[in-house]
């Protein structure tokens, strides 16, 4: 209820009261006032005086309640948004009240104009900062990019140069120790990466694990290289994470004022494509050259239409034996993916593989490549051929998945095969990682009774102690030292140091990349028996393996010929 018809209800229950007085005041006198007292003129008299204090009353009332209803109005104003105005109160009286109600709405004023002002510098900040490593983020470097070739333009400025950089790893930190160890991952890499800032350097934060830089002194491309070659050299020392100590790599890209860019845009795509190159070509710092577009252009079309390639069934599994050469039996196949692109053709391994590993995708397409091995594996068994093992690889991604022992479980019950039918197959690189983790998930692969290998040893870096530590069935040497191994002492010597190595642990030996005869007679020199390559079989469907297998012994026995 409002002022006003509060004043308004007090006044008619005050006028009820007056006439309902003055009524039973006339009732009495001509009941009990002396017959020679007109009745007409007590009566008139009493009604003149009701109506006089009806009127006094309204006056009071309405003297007194009138301020009271400007006030609620011009607060119900203020309520709705209107707090720039100011109340008048005509009643003198009430003066006091409306200095008192305009002084707290100067106040209030003054405070909301302090918290906008401090809410706008706070946005501003949010909007051009990022939040965890409290560098510029994409926005304020385009606005920094945009001035800094304006003032190219104006000639103010030097040219200059914007750096794409990428982290190489940090997405396996993120799927083994969570994400916060990667936020502090990241936290720790700005650090170092602010402290060896070259003069005239400005970092900021893209998307993930991407930094970029702006070089606003870059007098040559040869010295502007050296330069972020020395800003890469922080990657050098392992990051301390908790208890884990965590080695990463960065790879940069770099893109010149005006030579590979007059825009944002251009600038920042082409230092990405110099980046995406130089970590094919394992280059830390690459300078953009016009053709890396191409290149990249055509990688951004395989990434694109390997999105879609498992749900249109364009992947395929190959298999490719392993023969041990003193028997002449086959003791297992290792699983390849292959990939027929429907508006691609035929994409090589070396173009799609590394793609996929960077990629999500990459854990869903593993668990399908594992069931499938397994799927076949068994169904080989049952048409009657002999039980052998099925090599199955592990990439970073998929290794380091905390349900890894559940998939692997999952895929042996579905399909029904024999754990020690299976192999799985990490990269040297990929087990040292994080060593703690890698040895519990080898040990509780091992407690399923599933064998374990170690791809492309020789490569990584890798302590020898920890082949003591790691419950390892197998060793599998990288083909790059095969391929040399008959013409060059230093490959002979590396091949044969591991193979004695592995025999003095007994751990069994498979040689890949196998070609030819001569490096052949070389491994068997050295009782490597275990051999995988072209020499004996390509890779090939399941279709065409069994044929193979058919005729095994005959392809066996005319390598052996050859080598007599």
């Amino acid at each position: 209820m409002n002022s006003r018809k509060a004043a308004m209800r007090l006044y008619y229950q005050i006028t009820a009261v007056c006439w309902g007085t003055a009524v039973m005041t006339a009732i009495a006198a001509v009941v009990f006032l002396p017959a020679d007292i007109p009745y007409v003129f007590v009566v008139t008299t009493l009604g003149f005086v009701s109506i006089v204090m009806q009127f006094l009353i309204k006056k009071v009332l309405f003297t007194y309640f009138r301020p009271l209803f400007e006030v609620e109005q011009f607060l119900r104003k203020v309520s709705l948004g209107d707090e720039y105005g100011r109340l008048l109160l005509k009643t003198r009286q009430f003066h006091w009240l409306g200095q008192h109600i305009n002084r707290l709405l100067d106040r209030l004023e003054t405070h909301i104009q302090r918290y906008t002002k401090e809410t706008d510098e706070v946005m501003a900040q949010l909007a051009y900062k990022d939040e965890l490593t409290g560098l510029a983020n994409r926005r304020k470097f385009r606005d920094l990019v945009d001035e800094a070739i304006n003032a190219s333009v104006t000639g103010l400025e030097r040219n200059f140069a914007v750096v794409y950089l990428d982290l190489d790893g940090f997405k396996s930190v993120n799927d083994t120790l969570g994400h916060q160890a990667g936020d502090d991952l990241l936290v720790a890499v700005t650090e170092r990466l602010q402290a060896s800032l070259s003069k005239g350097a400005m970092l900021a934060r893209g998307e993930g694990d991407v930094f970029t830089l702006l070089l606003t002194e870059a007098y040559s491309a040869e010295k502007t290289k050296q330069n972020v070659e020395q800003l890469l050299s922080v990657f050098s020392k392992p990051f301390q994470i908790g208890d884990d100590a965590i080695l990463l790599a960065g790879t940069a890209g770099i893109a010149f004022y005006p030579k590979d860019g007059t825009t944002y845009e251009s600038l920042i795509r082409n230092a990405d494509a110099a980046m995406y190159a130089g970590r094919k070509s394992e280059i830390q710092a690459s300078l953009y050259e016009p053709e890396m577009n191409e290149r990249y252009l055509a990688q951004a079309e395989i990434d694109k239409e390997l999105r879609l390639a498992l749900d249109r069934d364009e992947f395929s599994i190959h298999f490719q034996p392993q023969v041990d050469y003193s028997t002449s039996e086959v003791v297992g196949v290792e699983a390849l993916l292959r990939w027929d692109s429907y508006k691609l053709g035929r994409i090589s391994p070396a173009q799609f593989i590394p793609v996929l590993e960077r990629s999500p995708l990459m854990n869903k397409v593993g668990a399908w490549v594992l069931e499938e091995a397994c799927r076949t594996n068994r169904q080989w068994q049952d048409e009657g051929h002999p039980a052998i093992s099925m090599s199955v690889n592990m990439s970073a991604r998929q290794f380091q998945q905390a349900d890894l022992i559940e998939n692997v479980k999952g895929a042996l019950e579905r399909t029904g095969l024999d754990a020690s039918c299976l192999t799985v197959e990490v990269t040297e690189s990929v087990a040292m990682e994080n060593i703690e983790k890698t040895e519990e998930k080898m040990k509780a692969l091992k407690a399923l009774g599933v064998n374990i290998a170690i791809d492309d040893f020789g490569t990584g870096y890798s302590s020898l102690k920890y082949l003591k530590v790691f419950p390892i069935d197998i060793l599998k040497i990288d083909r790059e030292f095969i391929k040399d191994v008959a013409a060059s002492s230093n490959d002979g010597e590396i091949v044969t140091a591991i193979i004695a190595l592995a025999r003095s642990l007994k751990i069994r030996v498979v040689a890949e990349g196998v070609e030819d005869i001569e490096q052949l007679y070389f491994l068997n020199q050295q009782q490597c028996a275990v051999v995988q390559g072209y020499l004996y079989a390509k890779p090939m469907l399941s279709s065409e393996l069994k044929q193979w297998l058919g005729r095994r012994k005959d392809v066996i026995q005319a390598v052996a010929s050859r080598g007599a």
